[in-house]
Formats: structure tokens, C-alpha cells, sequence
């Protein structure tokens, strides 16, 4: 057995998760129940608009008044996704922590 098989069979899970969607028409390996929920809800296109907009705002920092304006606009987002997480009972519990300005 050659070493690329080897360490496949090694990494391979011995007990996948799937996600089915589709009425039974699709199946998808998951690695983990986020990933599964993600998959489940089909919130991928989401996902890929959520990376955009931090690609994007990352982009405009030049100077530290940018970078905390971006701060801010990313910690809103973030609150509202972990609020939303922590409803479905995947996210943290505690609200997500607000900065003493």
C-alpha cells in the first residue's frame, strides 16, 4: 500500500455525518453539526456573500480610522449571526461582548 493510501485511510472518519437535501435527491459529506446545519438550511450562498463582504471591508483598511470603522460594521454583523446561532442552540449562549468606548 502506497503512503498517499495510507494516510487517506488514516484521515478517513470512521463515522461520517450526512447532510440529505433536496427530498433525498442530494448527499453531502458534513464535519461537524455547524457544517451540517450550514448544509441542511442551505446556507452556503450566505456563507460565500458573508467571506465577500469581509474580503471587501478588509480591503478598504489603509489607516487605523478605517480599520475601526470596518470594526464596528463587522461587529454588528457579528452579534446578529451569533444571536441568531445562540437561538438555534449552536452559538454561544452569552450575548456577544460589547467594547467600553
Amino acid at each position: 500500500m502506497s503512503v498517499v493510501k495510507k494516510q487517506k485511510a488514516k484521515n478517513k472518519n470512521p463515522n461520517p455525518l450526512y447532510a440529505v437535501t433536496n427530498n433525498g435527491q442530494d448527499v453531502e459529506e458534513v464535519f461537524g453539526v455547524l457544517d451540517l446545519c450550514i448544509k441542511k438550511l442551505g446556507l452556503d450562498p450566505l456563507l460565500e456573500l458573508l467571506d465577500f463582504i469581509v474580503k471587501t471591508l478588509g480591503g478598504l483598511v489603509s489607516n487605523y480610522a478605517m480599520f475601526i470603522a470596518v470594526k464596528e460594521i463587522l461587529d454588528v454583523y457579528f452579534e446578529q449571526i451569533s444571536f441568531f446561532l445562540s437561538k438555534l442552540g449552536i452559538g454561544p449562549v452569552a450575548p456577544y461582548p460589547q467594547s467600553e468606548s
